[in-house]
């Protein structure tokens, strides 16, 4: 797992960026490794933020054919785990009807008590 620090969302953002630089210098279409950020603010709860990838459906460049499978897998590591929040996000411009996100959630947390959506 990669590891970043932070104790802002600057630093937050910037770590990110520096955990996406690895994976990508590794020329590593797809990758279960997450980048893991752990946040340490004054007064606010001990936080690891785990950013997975969203989740595809069709392969692009070098990715392999079951890519959506691959990405499936691995969020079900992490979301499944009882001691995680899940933040489902969706584009604005999309139909949350149809939004996998949403239902990966729903899936896991049926009665929401997990999720911020």
């Amino acid at each position: 797992m990669c590891f970043g620090v932070c104790i802002c969302y600057a630093c937050y953002m910037l770590e990110t960026l520096k955990l996406q630089v690895v994976l990508v210098d590794q020329n590593i279409p797809t990758s279960t490794l997450p980048c893991a950020i752990s946040c340490f603010l004054h007064l606010v709860l001990n936080l690891t933020l785990v950013d997975l990838p969203g989740m595809t459906k069709v392969p692009v460049g070098d990715q392999p054919p079951d890519i959506e499978f691959q990405i499936r897998d691995m969020l079900m590591q992490f979301v499944t785990k009882e001691n995680c929040l899940i933040l489902a996000v969706s584009p604005a411009n999309s139909d949350l009807a149809n939004s996998d996100a949403l239902k990966v959630a729903k899936e896991v947390d049926p009665q929401g008590k997990y999720c911020l959506i």
